[in-house]
């Protein structure tokens, strides 16, 4: 009976090894598992934020860039370069800005060209209002009627004037 017993704990023994090693060597593969999966969770958040910090500096310099322009276009100057090849909605912000520029732009040549011309005494011509859409529409056309109002002020004088030089006291003047 005793060597049943002892060849009991004998196998016992070696089961209770094989368990131990068994054990160890699945306690192993869940640590490697773990380890894999806290590498991959580690590199899945560089990347993370990797995209996070690229798009944040694409975004950022697309906005200062547009913030920049429209500070210099709101003090005047309208040498600003706001061209943009992002179709994102910076990108066509940015190309908004440039075309309200362009608008801005072509507007301010357009009363240098008529203070021009009438400096050189071509006192009919007047801005293309047709050229301009909305409000720039309407302030071509505001001061187009500004000057014409004015040319007609100073050519009525210069007739009152002129009457008067020659001796005919007639002509009058309407109140201004």
């Amino acid at each position: 009976a005793t060597k049943a017993i002892d060849a009991a704990y004998s196998l016992g023994d070696g089961l209770e090894a094989d368990l131990r090693h068994l054990l160890l060597s699945r306690i192993d593969r869940v640590g490697n598992k773990r380890t894999l999966a806290i590498a991959v969770l580690i590199g899945l958040s560089l990347i993370g934020l990797y995209v996070f910090i690229a798009i944040y500096l694409s975004t950022s310099r697309s906005l200062n860039a547009a913030v920049l322009a429209l500070e210099k276009v709101s003090q005047g100057d309208l040498v600003v370069d706001v061209k943009s090849e992002s179709s994102d909605e910076f990108g066509r912000l940015l190309q908004a800005a440039g075309a309200m520029v362009g608008t801005l732009q072509s507007f301010s040549s357009a009363q240098l060209a008529m203070s021009r011309k009438h400096s050189d005494g071509d006192i009919d011509f007047r801005i293309d209002a047709g050229a301009y859409q909305g409000a720039y529409a309407e302030l071509a056309t505001q001061m187009n009627n500004l000057a014409h109002l004015h040319i007609n002020i100073s050519q009525k004088i210069t007739e009152v004037i002129s009457a008067y030089t020659h001796g005919n006291l007639a002509p009058t003047m309407d109140r201004l």
